[in-house]
């Protein structure tokens, strides 16, 4: 048998398979990452490009990988965060009774100044001028995880004991194309993403529902994730809006997408309380958020 032993003592094979073995350990290490999961409030791309930015900009400062995830509808979305397939996720859904019992998320952060309303808006030649003329009528909106365009308004239509047909739709953007172009008549959505798209059809619509301002849809992480990785995580978005790059970053995104994006403040279970009692309401009115 042919003795190998020697090949081992050259001097440039020795650093060669050294230095292989160090890339090795550092793309083994640097693999670790944390699945950053996102509703579907607006289509991937939007999404993309919104927090891919941010995400990188977090990664940085902490060495921790926040890799964007979420289903191309979102039922997909929903089915995954029931299936514990995020580890940080940014929505009202974390909120969810059966996400909290289950992977026991809790929320960590909220935006600055992002206020949030929900509303029912009808075209303004429809024959519907108050909540009860869309008792038994189709009413158009996301899919149930979406807390602010669905979930809402959906235990303020019960609790006035107004029943409506959802007609549920993939994300608010295609409720929103669909309703300018003039094919639905009644939608349930989150106002600030509503009037951002139709702030040239101002005269085409009728407002007849706001809820009072809500917060910013939160950041949350599962009980999973290592405390230590969740509170550098936290610091590092809090610390973005004082950061020059952290701050261009946010210039950048509100520039290009029309946001008010005002960083991040450290927030908590019990100022989301008005959410988790809605979603608590409902299922005990037998409203199905898993479907």
């Amino acid at each position: 048998m042919r003795n190998h032993t020697h090949f081992f003592k050259k001097p440039h094979v020795f650093f060669a398979l050294f230095a292989t073995l160090m890339i090795w350990q550092s793309a083994a290490f640097s693999a670790v990452s944390y699945r950053f999961g996102v509703t579907n409030i607006e289509t991937i791309m939007t999404t993309a490009a919104y927090w891919n930015p941010i995400l990188a900009w977090i990664e940085k400062q902490t060495g921790v990988s926040l890799v964007l995830q979420m289903g191309i509808t979102a039922e997909e979305t929903q089915a995954r965060l029931m299936r514990g397939e995020y580890d940080f996720f940014y929505g009202y859904p974390l909120l969810q009774p059966q996400v909290r019992d289950k992977l026991n998320f809790h929320v960590l952060l909220k935006n600055k100044s992002v206020i949030n309303t929900s509303a029912i808006v009808v075209q303004s030649n429809s024959s519907y001028f108050a909540l009860k003329d869309l008792n038994n009528k189709r009413l158009w909106m996301p899919y149930p995880s979406a807390f602010i365009a669905h979930s809402l308004p959906m235990a303020t239509l019960l609790a006035q004991g107004i029943h409506v047909q959802p007609q549920l739709v993939a994300n608010q953007e295609s409720v929103i194309s669909a309703f300018k172009l003039g094919q639905i008549q009644a939608v349930s959505v989150n106002m600030r993403i509503f009037e951002k798209l139709m702030k040239d059809h101002v005269q085409s619509y009728r407002v007849l529902w706001r809820s009072p301002p809500l917060l910013s849809l939160p950041i949350g992480a599962q009980e999973s994730v290592p405390l230590g990785v969740v509170e550098r995580v936290q610091a590092a978005f809090v610390a973005m809006i004082d950061d020059p790059e952290g701050k261009l970053i946010l210039q950048t995104i509100n520039q290009r997408m029309g946001l008010k994006l005002a960083g991040w403040e450290i927030a908590s279970d019990k100022e989301y309380q008005f959410a988790i009692d809605s979603y608590h309401y409902l299922l005990e009115n037998k409203i199905n958020h898993d479907k």
